[in-house]
This record gives C-alpha cells, structure tokens and sequence, in this order.
C-alpha cells in the first residue's frame, strides 16, 4: 500500500498596497523555496513587466463573467474597479498532490479564502508607514495614480486585517531579502510543526 500523502498548505500572502508582496513572492522563487504560485486571474491590463501566464492571467470582463457562470473561481472580487479571482485549479490540485500553494490576494481575497480554507496560512507583508506604501505606488505605476488615493485610505483598513491573526512582515525599504526570510522562516516552520501521515 502506498504511503499516504500529507496535503499540502496553502500560504496565503496579503497586505497593504505597496507592500512588496509581488517582490517578496518573486525572491523566494528565485532562491527555489518549494511551493507553487498560484496565478489569479486579472482583469486590468498587465503592468510593465508582467507576463499573461506568470504573474497573473488576464483577461476581459466578458470572459472574467464567463467563469464565474461556470463556477472556476474559488474566489473573487471586484477592487479598485478591477475583477480578481483565483481558480479552483490553481489551488486545489495542488494542495491535493502534497505541494505547498502560494496565493498572493489582496485583504478581501483573504478573507474569503480563509473562511473557505480555515488551516490556510496567512502572512500579511506591509510597508513600514503609510506614506513609504504611497512613495511605492507612485514608482511602480504612473498610469496608476488615480487610485492611489484610494489605496492610501484603504490602508488602516488593512493594517486591521493584519491584527486579527495574520502574521506580519514588515517589508523595510531597501531590505527585501530579509523580508523573504521572515517569510521563508514563517513557511518553513509550519512544515516543520505538521506531523507526518500516519
């Protein structure tokens, strides 16, 4: 008999905008920490940078309604005049084969997801301040600013996430490798703490 198989955990990795959550994901793949990125579906146009398939999948607001008619999501939401969504095959398949899932959400996402999926781990990655979050988004994307505003005022709201159970990274300017390692240390110890399959 085949031994059975532990399934895997699904790391869910939120925070305020500006946070560097993309960054911090995007270094821990480089340094070949095991896990696999689930790509969310988008429908905004991809920033500079950002390939269809990679970061996220892209897609028009007919085919986003498409999906959602045919139960693909696991989730969605609308944010900031945009559609988000993760499918259930980026996720689920996953988990099921013993791999550990990565899901980069934004704090709405992550609440639902983890009313969904209660032994999810959440990790919630934030600037030092509001303003640096700001500074962030203004160098990212210029095409951008007319949400910055609103992004700004949504920051209490999701430092609040943060407060109920989450665990938090502060992603210091000009110290995104230690971030990654809170964030790997964070993964590693509760691969460490899940007993094997009996």
């Amino acid at each position: 008999m085949a031994d059975p198989i532990q399934p895997g955990t699904l790391f869910v990795i939120t925070g305020t905008s500006g946070g560097g959550k993309d960054s911090i994901i995007g270094i821990l793949q480089g340094r070949g920490v095991p896990f696999h990125k689930a790509c969310t579906v988008l429908t905004r146009e991809p920033r500079a940078g950002e390939q269809h398939g990679r970061e996220h999948l892209f897609i028009t607001d007919d085919e986003f309604q498409q999906w959602q008619r045919e139960g693909r999501f696991l989730e969605w939401a609308e944010v900031y005049g945009n559609r988000y969504g993760t499918p259930h095959d980026q996720v689920e398949p996953f988990l099921a084969r013993g791999e550990d899932v990565v899901l980069r959400v934004d704090v709405q996402g992550a609440q639902t997801v983890l009313g969904l999926i209660p032994d999810a781990v959440a990790i919630f990655i934030a600037p030092p301040d509001a303003e640096e979050g700001f500074r962030r988004l203004e160098i990212r994307d210029s095409n951008e600013s007319v949400d910055l505003e609103r992004r700004l005022a949504a920051f209490e709201e999701e430092m609040a996430f943060a407060r109920t159970g989450a665990q938090m990274v502060i992603n210091y300017t000009g110290e995104q490798e230690a971030a990654a390692d809170e964030v790997a240390a964070i993964m590693a110890a509760h691969r460490d703490a899940i007993p094997d399959p009996a």
